[in-house]
């Protein structure tokens, strides 16, 4: 037989199954890494403890003696000796151990109030301008009410002079305390009376001024009175001597 007459064999070749597993291989291939990568991204449970939020700052408690509803109370009215209200007096409470010194001011009636107090035992004192203080000591339990009137009785007025003897014409430092606050106080030279001055006392009760006695005023003993609208006296005994006369020159 001839070469020429020999059939040709044509190789086969299947690249389609080769294509299929190799698809295959790579699918599978890609899923391998991707749920390897899965693995790694995805965080798996922590050992390490979340941190704890930061406290909260603790609200202070209300003074539990303010918002008791059993605190102890003291309360009363500033009089004079006639029951005569004195408003503006000035009350002060005072605990016998440690504690909070309370000050007050009677309203018009003469009343005061003071709460929230803790039970124990208290000193009450009342002044006044013009007026001898009054002091009264309480005891007070828990949830009391303490009632405390406080009787103010007229302080006594005293008047100085710088100097008791001086000429007619002069003038002299007066200084008198014991009177009302504000009130119109004359000063006076007896035995005829005399108005030599009006002043008005202090937030205290008091003053502190310069009268003239005149020139014409008899030699003698004398008394200077200072007496204030509510009544309140007080005198000092002077002496006043003639002014000297002029001698002629010449």
């Amino acid at each position: 037989m001839s070469a020429s007459r020999r059939r040709r064999i044509t190789p086969v070749r299947f690249t389609a199954p080769i294509a299929v597993v190799t698809a295959v291989l790579l699918v599978t291939g890609v899923g391998a890494s991707v749920a390897a990568a899965d693995d790694v991204l995805t965080p798996g449970p922590s050992s390490t403890a979340a941190p704890s939020p930061a406290p909260t700052p603790a609200t202070p408690s209300p003074d539990p003696v303010a918002d008791e509803p059993d605190a102890s109370v003291i309360t009363g009215t500033v009089t004079t000796a006639g029951a005569t209200p004195l408003p503006g007096a000035l009350v002060q409470v005072v605990p016998a151990g440690p504690g909070t010194v309370r000050d007050v001011v009677t309203n018009e009636a003469g009343h005061f109030r003071v709460d929230r107090l803790t039970p124990g035992t208290y000193t009450v004192t009342a002044s006044l301008p013009g007026f001898e203080p009054a002091t009264q000591r309480v005891e007070v339990l828990l949830g009391m009410t303490a009632s405390v009137p406080l009787e103010l009785t007229a302080a006594s007025v005293d008047v100085t002079l710088d100097r008791v003897r001086f000429v007619a014409g002069e003038s002299v430092q007066l200084d008198a305390r014991g009177f009302l606050a504000g009130e119109s106080v004359a000063v006076e030279l007896h035995s005829t009376p005399l108005t030599l001055a009006t002043f008005v006392a202090d937030a205290d009760g008091a003053l502190s001024e310069r009268v003239t006695v005149p020139a014409d005023a008899e030699p003698g003993t004398h008394d200077v009175v200072v007496i204030g609208e509510s009544g309140r006296s007080a005198s000092i005994t002077v002496t006043v001597t003639a002014v000297a006369p002029l001698v002629a020159t010449g």
